[in-house]
């Protein structure tokens, strides 16, 4: 039953990511991992082999990708079709790989070490977010589509953009609860 799930792994992991060494590698890992399983319905604990699942091919199948296969999929995230940000996403991918192995750029990007990255990035990249694309980016998550939050989201960005740079909110480094004067805004 598991090799029958050859082809749909296969066909998923390639449109993710084009490195067939790496779905391969990707799909003994799968093998392995689930072995014992029914494959046919869900299982107890099914969650918790996909985490395996997960951190095993991050550990074991990494080496297999290749550098430029990695960088296109980080940019094309980095930018979100907005070639605005191209200059930025280009400069944060070379302040990312002094620090961080091409298996970090698989992962969640969450904990100290990808803050320190981030810090890192966010000198090194100064000036390279344009602010307007950012603010718009910010609006829309903030307002989350409700037009009458807007002033809200305005008042926001505002005491962000006092205390912070658009880097390190970009980045995701501005801590909105500790911005001062942000709790007289949700009075807008």
């Amino acid at each position: 039953a598991i090799e029958s799930q050859r082809e749909p792994f296969m066909q998923g992991c390639l449109k993710k990511v084009q490195a067939p060494d790496y779905c391969d590698c990707g799909f003994d890992q799968f093998r392995e991992i689930f072995k014992d399983v029914d494959l046919s319905h869900e299982n107890p604990g099914d969650e918790a082999r996909f985490a395996k699942l997960k951190e095993r091919t991050v550990t074991n199948c990494a080496s297999k990708l290749p550098e430029d296969t990695v960088r296109a999929g980080f940019l094309t995230g980095c930018t979100g079709g907005d070639s605005r940000k191209s200059p930025y996403c280009q400069c944060a991918w070379t302040s990312l790989r002094k620090t961080l192995s091409l298996a970090d750029f698989l992962g969640d990007f969450q904990g100290d070490r990808f803050d320190d990255a981030k810090k890192s990035l966010v000198l090194t990249c100064k000036g390279k977010f344009p602010e307007a694309v950012a603010q718009t980016e910010f609006q829309g998550a903030c307002t989350k589509g409700d037009s009458a939050a807007a002033p809200t989201c305005t008042c926001i960005w505002k005491k962000l953009r006092a205390k912070y740079s658009t880097e390190e909110i970009a980045a995701g480094l501005a801590d909105v609860k500790t911005t001062p004067g942000v709790d007289a805004c949700s009075n807008k």
